[in-house]
């Protein structure tokens, strides 16, 4: 019988191998309590966007889409967080879109100095 004993480099593979599992294991053990991501993507059925959250230019977006529809009738639903840029500072949003233009808007201000922000009717962004 030859010998079964294995050759440096093998053994020095073998513990590598053992080292990224062990690291992989406990990548995966830290999923069931936390995931993280730079975007997050809720698909439907069909494959279609339906929730987005992710942070865009330091803004946090979280937009609720409806699936698609005809012109007229597509819409979102955007809730942001903003990190305190001027001119509003920081603060959070709802913002409602139909057809890619911006309908209608609420706004609160962390620093209490500006009352909400209402911007009503379609503008162009």
């Amino acid at each position: 019988m030859g010998d079964t004993t294995p050759s440096s480099e093998a053994a020095t593979e073998l513990s590598e191998l053992r080292a990224r599992v062990a690291e992989l294991e406990s990548h995966l053990g830290r999923l069931t309590a936390e995931l993280r991501t730079g975007r997050l993507v809720v698909l439907d059925d069909r494959e279609r966007e339906r929730l987005v959250a992710e942070v865009v230019d330091g803004v946090l977006e979280l937009r609720l889409e409806l699936p698609p529809a005809p012109p007229g009738r597509r819409s979102a639903l955007l809730a942001f967080t903003s990190p305190g840029r001027e001119p509003f500072g920081s603060g959070l949003g709802l913002q409602l879109w139909a057809d890619g233009e911006l309908v209608d808007e609420l706004c609160w201000w962390a620093d209490g100095d500006r009352p909400p922000r209402r911007a009503s009717g379609p503008q162009r962004s």
